[in-house]
């Protein structure tokens, strides 16, 4: 969490979602090619996690996750997706939870 005395510390992540968000799957494809399917073993369901970003962004990766498990994902091009985080970061890893982003 950041406050307003904390003005030059970097973020991690940035997140949204809210009753009327909405992003179609088909829609992000067509502007981030790369991506990779994690099943997140953690908690269940499924990470898509957008990298590499084309450098022109200030953010490094995007990711989603839903509640269908991989294997149940007929068609991913049909997936939609009701939260979206922005991540940012140099170091890609992966974890039981899917992938991140470190600095």
């Amino acid at each position: 969490m950041l406050t307003n005395e904390d003005s030059d510390k970097p973020i991690d992540f940035l997140s949204f979602c809210g009753s009327e968000f909405k992003l179609k799957m088909s829609d992000i494809v067509n502007r981030f090619a790369n991506y990779k399917v994690q099943q997140n073993i953690y908690d269940g369901g499924t990470q898509i996690f957008f990298y590499p970003i084309p450098d022109e962004y200030e953010f490094s990766g995007i990711e989603f996750w839903i509640e269908k498990e991989l294997e149940t994902i007929t068609d991913i091009n049909n997936l939609v997706f009701y939260r979206i985080a922005f991540n940012f970061g140099s170091t890609l890893f992966l974890g039981r939870d899917g992938y991140h982003l470190k600095r």
